[in-house]
């Protein structure tokens, strides 16, 4: 079920939506739509909820195949006088064709929350101009959102109140082998450590998985959640009374051929 909390932000143009902010399973994710018709994108943030994770910007269009190489180049400004950020971006098959993510360290989601207006030039056909204001509004929706999802949810603050963490039932060490998986990534025989964030549910499933420390590929990095979520278990976590309770586990892998 997705409740929405936040649809009420001023129209900026004509050729804009509103943003709205929801919260689904175990993430929150303000979206919104840029033009009409066979141009209208769409842009996604989706801030995580260990505030050291990255930040998924997720760009959407009508794309039906992807040309060349898989990872597109994309240098993003903030409009802040900065440096532009270099980076890459991942295609993903969506509902409509290929989409595009992007995954933002804390320091440049910082950037992203100060910011007006982000220009994105990439070789892939998501280009443009993406309007974020009011700025302060979203993000402080996007906040209370993930405030709210995490009391839904049961996630402590802190590890404080825990007398024993969560641990991995299932051993990382076997799961985490590029010879394991018919993709792109493993075909090259990438490897590489990887830090995320995994939010664990009190029956000890992993329940949402943000990158802290990536490999240095974008989509080595987004296999290595897919990984967490689909085939990995835990112990779950225990307060001091001895009972299961849902948390944030920081955990490093890496990746061998």
């Amino acid at each position: 079920m997705i409740v929405t909390l936040f649809a009420v932000l001023a129209l900026q143009s004509p050729q804009s939506s509103k943003w709205s902010v929801d919260f689904a399973d175990a993430h929150c994710e303000a979206t919104r739509t840029y033009g009409t018709g066979e141009a209208a994108s769409k842009l996604s943030i989706r801030p995580p909820l260990d505030s050291s994770a990255t930040t998924r910007l997720t760009f959407e269009r009508k794309i039906l195949e992807v040309r060349g190489q898989l990872e597109k180049a994309a240098t993003v400004d903030f409009g802040d006088g900065a440096p532009p950020y270099r980076t890459q971006l991942q295609p993903v098959l969506g509902n409509a064709g290929f989409r595009y993510i992007m995954d933002l360290s804390e320091a440049q989601a910082r950037r992203l929350r100060s910011a007006t207006v982000i220009e994105l030039k990439t070789s892939a056909k998501v280009d443009g101009r993406y309007e974020i204001a009011p700025a302060a509004a979203l993000f402080k929706a996007l906040d209370r959102c993930i405030f709210d999802l995490r009391n839904r949810v049961g996630v402590a603050t802190d590890d404080a109140g825990l007398s024993v963490l969560a641990s991995p039932v299932t051993a990382l060490s076997a799961l985490f082998s590029s010879s394991k998986y018919w993709t792109i990534e493993s075909h090259a025989g990438k490897t590489g450590e990887i830090t995320v964030s995994l939010l664990i549910d009190k029956s000890g499933s992993v329940r949402d998985c943000s990158v802290v420390t990536g490999t240095g590929s974008p989509a080595l990095d987004t296999q290595s959640c897919q990984v967490f979520l689909r085939a990995t278990k835990f112990a779950p976590a225990r307060n001091v009374r001895g009972e299961a309770v849902a948390s944030l586990s920081r955990q490093t892998v890496k990746w061998r051929r």
